[in-house]
């Protein structure tokens, strides 16, 4: 349990003492490596030097940190810890830039640990597309090798997940990438509903504004990126 594949650094960030004792208690026993602070003010390390960051604070505490931490863009895993995960509030976490969500009632203490190892585990950039140099798309340009997307001049703040979920369609663009594929090279074998997707994919085009027109669902089959796509070279 003490190996360094095992070693994964997570960030609590929980205002509640009584909260924090378990959850530190039930990871730690995993054999992961937890800071807890109360607060983005307790913040003493960077953020992205953690492996996952855990947000279990009340409602609007929770949401406004998550979509700081996203917009610092630093690509780090969110984990949001909800009251119960009913879909508004799992949409409210996914909308905020969360990566994951689990519901504090009920809360399975192997699951807790599981998707945090699932979520240490994804790339930042899942998978690195074969192409290469900038891809363009009407008005949405994506540096495969960097991993950075601009729309109409302006750098688009992406969740991971969000992310991950475009450069699958960027890799194949025309073809249709089904769910299950899309399923499996982002999420890997960590269980997700249906409707989670959905809500990841319905966000992205959000955050892409105009250009999330190019993010087709194709019914009943996966998602496609618009075909009339061209590539310039990245020093062009």
């Amino acid at each position: 349990m003490g190996s360094m594949e095992h070693r994964v650094r997570v960030l609590l960030v929980e205002a509640d003492p009584s909260v924090v004792r378990r959850i530190v208690d039930w990871l730690e026993r995993d054999g992961l490596q937890v800071d807890a602070v109360a607060g983005p003010a307790e913040f003493a390390t960077p953020v992205a030097s953690y492996g996952v960051v855990v947000i279990g604070l009340p409602d609007g505490d929770r949401l406004a940190l998550c979509r700081t931490l996203r917009a610092d863009d630093h690509g780090a895993r969110i984990l949001m810890l909800v009251p119960d995960r009913t879909e508004t509030q799992s949409v409210a976490a996914l909308e905020a830039g969360a990566d994951d969500v689990l519901g504090r009632e009920g809360l399975s203490t192997r699951e807790l640990a599981v998707r945090v190892r699932a979520l240490a585990r994804r790339p930042r950039v899942k998978p690195r597309p074969a192409q290469s140099g900038i891809l363009t798309v009407g008005s949405l340009q994506v540096d495969v090798e960097q991993g950075s997307v601009v729309v109409n001049g302006f750098r688009a703040q992406l969740s991971a997940v969000e992310l991950a979920v475009l450069m699958e369609l960027v890799a194949r663009p025309g073809e249709v990438v089904q769910r299950t594929d899309v399923v499996h090279r982002v999420w890997g074998t960590q269980p997700v509903e249906p409707r989670t997707v959905d809500t990841v994919v319905k966000r992205l085009r959000a955050r892409l504004g105009d250009a999330g027109s190019m993010v087709e669902t194709v019914r009943g089959v996966g998602y496609r990126l618009d075909p009339q796509v061209r590539i310039r070279p990245a020093s062009a």
